[in-house]
This record gives structure tokens, C-alpha cells and sequence, in this order.
């Protein structure tokens, strides 16, 4: 190389534009990125060094392109293992850093695979309530050993909860101790050991798809809730405790129980002792009355799938 000239850097350098912004703003952004990517950033600069840090989102997934990294044989998702080891790390790097968003999302993967360590999610959530996440997303598609521990969710920050794919606890689902929960999004999971879901101060509740238990109803206690929508449950409907503030619902009911055809589902009024809807008893003192929880709603939409629809939904 001749005399005088430099050899050409080959790491990135950041837009001038956004190098001129300051720390905070940049932290927000790095917020919003998939957080191997923001951890990348800390080559951009000397003072991108420790940005990544103090980013104001966490986002991790094992989906390929979108989590920890390349997979192991450098395509397709990573392995558990890898997924843990980045977020146990990315964790203890950061501190306890102020958050605004946590998000993690998981594939299908074996409990072989997980190994002993299956309690690593309900350490990374703790790790998010220290930190004063305010926004909490958990998909947890169907993944054997990434569970959820059976204790109350304590949070004095959280202010929105979504979660997708997790088989929930009757403990866990007591929110008594998140007072500022506002917000509750419960997709495509199981409450076959949740005999309540309790909250103060929930105002907007969504429940799509989720499957309850054959053996009795989950109560649902929210009386300050605004917004309700529960769309297409599996077994027995749950029952809703009064709502005084109740402003909009929306109800989809699907016809599950096909061999006995009861069109009483929400009435209480089946003659079958049997049915999965109407005798579906709390502590012998609930009967599985939906339709009496949606009294106070100001503005509410009611649809009932088909036999042949609920067969359809019953197949996917």
C-alpha cells in the first residue's frame, strides 16, 4: 500500500443525519429494532457502543431472519440453546435499563430440546418487570418447556399485556397485583387449569380462539372494563361477572360440542347435564351465563358460527 494512504474501513458508519441525533432519541429507535440488530450497532461508532443498552425495546425471536442470530447450521431458526444463551446474555449486559416494550416469540420446538432449563421465560419476564416494562408481548406457539411460572404477575408499570400460544395458570392470571394493566390480549391459548381471570383496573379485554376447560368455566372478573371482545372459544364459555362500565362487545360464539347440537349454549336452559356450555359449574355456585355478563353493554355484537362453520374451525 503506498505511503500516505489508509487502508478503507469496512464497518458500517451511521447516516449523518442520525448521528447527529441525540442519545435518547437514538435509544428509542434502536427500540423498535429485532435486538441482535441493535446489538450490531455497537460497531458503528465509539459512541454507538453502548447505545444498544439503553434501548427502550427488547424484540427476540427464534423465527429465521427475525431472532438470535442465524441458526446453527447458518440457516433457519436458531436453536433453543442459542436462543437462550442470547437472551440471557443480552439481559445481563443491559442491566436494568428502563423498558417500554418486551417482546419475545417462539416457534414450535421439542421439550427435548429446551433441556433443564424451562424456566428460563418466567426469569426473562421477571427480569422485564424490574426493569419497568410498560409493554409486555409473550408468543409462545404450542412450545413444550418454555412455560409460564404459576404466580401472579407483579408489575406497578405494566400497562399492556398480549399473549399468544401459552398455556395459562390460575395464579398467573390474577392481576390483582398490575394496577395499572389496561390493556389484556389473550390469543390462542389454553385455560384448562385457570379457574379466573381478575383484574381492577382492566379496561379493553380480547380473547380470540382460546380453549377452556371441558370441566368447568373460567370466571372472568373485570369491572372496570370499557371494551370486550371474545371471539371464537373452544368448550365451555366463560362466565362474566358484571360489568357496569361495559361500553362495546363483541361476541362470536362457534357450536363445538357437535354431536349433542345444543342451541342453548348461553342460556342455561339445556336439558342435557352433560353439555359443555350450560352446566358448566364454578365452586357449584356459576352456570355458564354469557350472555347476563354482557347486560350493561352499551353497544354489542353477537354472531353464532354454523354447525358447519364450527366444523370448519373445529378442522384447523
Amino acid at each position: 500500500m503506498p505511503l500516505g494512504k489508509r487502508a478503507k474501513s469496512t464497518a458500517p458508519s451511521a447516516p449523518a443525519g442520525i448521528d447527529a441525533l441525540p442519545d435518547g432519541i437514538l435509544e428509542h429507535i434502536l427500540g423498535f429494532l429485532p435486538s441482535p440488530e441493535a446489538v450490531r450497532t455497537c460497531v458503528v461508532a465509539r459512541r454507538w457502543r453502548h447505545l444498544w443498552r439503553h434501548a427502550t425495546g427488547l424484540r427476540v425471536s427464534c423465527l429465521a431472519g427475525a431472532g438470535a442470530g442465524e441458526g446453527d447450521d447458518g440457516d433457519g431458526p436458531p436453536s433453543p440453546k442459542r436462543i437462550r444463551d442470547f437472551v440471557d446474555r443480552l439481559l445481563l449486559l443491559r442491566g436494568h435499563a428502563p423498558l417500554e416494550t418486551f417482546e419475545l416469540r417462539f416457534c414450535t420446538l421439542d421439550e427435548d430440546d429446551i433441556g433443564d432449563d424451562g424456566s428460563c421465560l418466567s426469569r426473562w419476564v421477571q427480569h422485564a418487570v424490574e426493569c419497568k416494562v410498560r409493554t409486555l408481548r409473550l408468543e409462545n406457539i404450542w412450545v413444550d418447556g418454555f412455560e409460564l411460572a404459576d404466580r401472579p404477575l407483579v408489575s406497578q408499570h405494566l400497562t399492556r399485556l398480549e399473549l399468544e400460544g401459552l398455556d395459562l395458570k390460575n395464579n398467573f392470571c390474577d392481576f390483582s397485583g398490575c394496577p395499572l394493566l389496561e390493556h389484556l390480549v389473550i390469543e390462542s391459548c389454553e385455560f384448562w387449569d385457570a379457574e379466573r381471570v381478575s383484574s381492577e383496573s382492566l379496561k379493553h379485554l380480547t380473547m380470540t380462539s382460546c380453549i377452556f376447560s371441558k370441566d368447568s368455566s373460567t370466571v372472568i372478573r373485570a369491572p372496570s372494563l370499557v371494551s370486550l371482545r371474545l371471539d371464537g372459544h373452544l368448550y365451555r364459555a366463560p362466565v362474566l361477572e358484571v360489568m357496569p362500565s361495559l361500553q362495546e362487545a363483541f361476541v362470536r360464539v362457534i357450536h363445538e360440542n357437535l354431536e349433542s347440537g345444543c342451541c342453548d349454549d348461553y342460556s342455561g336452559d339445556c336439558d342435557d347435564e352433560d353439555c359443555y356450555s350450560c352446566y358448566g359449574a364454578v365452586d357449584g355456585n356459576y352456570k355458564c351465563m354469557l350472555l347476563e355478563g354482557l347486560s350493561e353493554a352499551q353497544n354489542l355484537a353477537l354472531i353464532s358460527e354454523s354447525k358447519a362453520q364450527a366444523e370448519d374451525f373445529v378442522a384447523q
